[in-house]
């Protein structure tokens, strides 16, 4: 018996759940979970969307064979880190307190950690309360970010707008 794709199970899935939906016999019920079949539905979707992706990421990996690809979570460590010149070997240990080797192997909520204390480990020396840093970071980076803002320009802009309160207050 050949075996089924993934991918397959989940369109087949998605087309049950909808009409498990629109069944009388379930209308009848009037049950209420937790969990709504529009739930389920949604699952399905975010995971035949990352399933799609990963097919794209593997047909063009298959397609650039000669060039090694970079995962954008690495990349957007490695950059992030040099901007800051923060020590690869720093990175490395805390990857290891989460038990991972590359930050790709960790959920973005994580990854978004190491870029914070990345940058408040930069700012460290230039704020006179660390919580001052912290509203800075959250104020000119994350909230940039959120409106668009490519992170490293988000990033390089709130260096210079700190180094350049930290002149103006030496003055």
């Amino acid at each position: 018996m050949p075996e089924v794709s993934l991918y397959e199970l989940v369109s087949c899935t998605q087309y049950l759940i909808s009409q498990i939906a629109l069944h009388p016999d379930l209308l009848k019920l009037e049950y209420y979970p937790d969990l709504t079949i529009g739930d389920a539905q949604s699952a399905l979707s975010y995971l035949k969307h990352e399933i799609e992706n990963r097919q794209q990421l593997s047909t063009l990996s298959q397609n650039n064979q000669a060039e090694p690809q970079i995962h954008p979570q690495d990349l957007r460590i490695k950059q992030i880190r040099t901007l800051l010149d923060y020590p690869l070997d720093l990175v490395k240990e805390w990857l290891g307190f989460q038990d991972a080797r590359s930050p790709s192997q960790l959920p973005i909520n994580k990854i978004d950690t190491l870029v914070k204390n990345m940058c408040l480990a930069w700012a460290a020396d230039k704020f006179d309360h660390f919580a001052d840093a912290e509203d800075s970071y959250q104020q000119q980076v994350v909230d940039a970010v959120a409106n668009g803002t490519d992170e490293l320009t988000a990033i390089k802009t709130w260096m210079q707008q700190v180094q350049t309160t930290k002149v103006e207050a030496s003055l």
